[in-house]
């Protein structure tokens, strides 16, 4: 008895029937009216408590990767902007009928499929911020892969095989 401060301890504890509770415990000194002292447990269900505390935190962490990705939806939509941009500055200066004007066509859509995406990461940054809206993998994959194979010198190959219906993805 020492000390007049309680001592306090917090356990998950599983119930009879397999619940989880979380209890806090307190040990407090106390003096009789003799003078003599003995400790005083009690103890409280604070499970509400600690289930509220750890919902806050969850959504604390969501709203911080909302934030991010609002940020990061802003500057890819930047770079999104400035590849339109230069595709478009080119197929201008070509001739109608030049063989590139057909990639700076793909380039067109991938980028347009691209803003999905971007709205996508802004969705999830704003609240209420309505549903997704499907897409259509089979044709994001074959303009990725036509992309792609200019990258590569002609010894890479790219084999794409898609299904005869295609799933649409949320």
């Amino acid at each position: 008895l020492a000390t007049k401060t309680p001592a306090i301890a917090r356990a998950p504890l599983a119930t009879v029937s397999g619940r989880s509770v979380h209890l806090e415990w307190t040990a407090r000194p106390m003096k009789a009216p003799d003078g003599s002292g003995f400790v005083c447990f009690s103890g409280r269900d604070i499970t509400r408590e600690t289930e509220l505390a750890n919902h806050l935190v969850e959504n604390q962490w969501f709203e911080t990767a909302a934030a991010l990705s609002g940020g990061l939806a802003h500057d890819f939509n930047n770079v999104l902007a400035a590849i339109l941009g230069l595709s478009e500055i080119v197929s201008l200066r070509l001739e109608p009928d030049h063989a590139l004007q057909e990639y700076t066509k793909k380039i067109g859509l991938s980028v347009e499929r691209a803003k999905v995406l971007v709205r996508r990461f802004s969705q999830f940054s704003r609240k209420n911020s309505g549903g997704a809206e499907p897409q259509a993998t089979t044709l994001l994959l074959e303009d990725s892969a036509k992309l792609l194979h200019g990258f590569f010198p002609g010894s890479v190959t790219f084999s794409f095989e898609s299904m005869p219906v295609t799933p649409w993805c949320d």
